[in-house]
This record gives structure tokens, sequence and C-alpha cells, in this order.
């Protein structure tokens, strides 16, 4: 019998461009650059933040009374990913599924609004092929 695993789920929708590259500033190191940031749902009630920069991935989550917590997915510590179109989710059209080396062995999902354009999408896997190959 297939043992299923659970998944980390992320809905990601469209944010104003630089909605979190203040917030990031001291964060991001020499030579990094933002790709794409959205604003997430993970779960059914947890909001944060998203953002695709050209070495990670960058999860955020913004809480009340100055809370804030960032976490960071290398793109190196991938050990595979797919992304697959046309998956009709509600309103949510293109998943990025990436595998990582971490201590949960949890794998990653993201799922992006069918608003956001296929071409940003391509993007962010061609940056991750090259830092993982």
């Amino acid at each position: 019998m297939a043992e299923l695993r659970p998944i980390n789920t992320i809905k990601l929708s469209p944010s104003k461009e630089g909605s979190y590259a203040s917030m990031l500033k001291s964060t991001l190191i020499s030579g990094e650059e933002i790709l794409a940031e959205y604003t997430s749902t993970i779960g059914s009630s947890s909001t944060g933040f998203v953002v695709f920069t050209n070495k990670r991935i960058i999860l955020g989550e913004i809480g009340a009374i100055r809370k804030k917590i960032i976490s960071s997915i290398p793109y190196s510590r991938t050990i595979t990913f797919s992304i697959s179109t046309g998956i009709a989710k509600f309103n949510y059209d293109t998943r990025l599924e990436m595998y990582t080396y971490d201590a949960s062995g949890i794998p990653y999902e993201f799922l992006f609004h069918d608003s956001i354009k296929a071409e940003t999408i391509e993007k962010i896997g061609r940056v991750i092929s090259e830092k993982i190959l």
C-alpha cells in the first residue's frame, strides 16, 4: 500500500511589486535579487508572503504585535521539483512542487493563482534548475 505523505501546501496570490523588499533588505545577501513576490495562505488560515530570489525562496509570516517569522529554502537544497499547469484547483492553475533536503522531509507545494503569468513561473523554474543541476 502506498504511503500518504503530508505536504506543505502554500497558495500564492499576486502582491504589489516591492511589498516585501524593504522588509527583507537586511536579509538579502550580496548579489541576491528578488524575482517575484506573493501573498500566501498556508493551510486554511495563516497568511504571509513568499519571495522567490535568484538564490532561494523566502517564506514569511507577519503577526500582530511586531511578530515576524522568516524561513529560507536555498535552491541548492532542492532534490527535485516539478511544475504542472492546468491543474484547475479552484482559482489556482499552476503548481510548483519541491522536495528538499530539510529536517522534515516534507515536500512543498506552491499553488499559483491563475492571474500569475506563466512566464514568471517558468523563470523561477529555470533559476531552480540552474542551482540544482
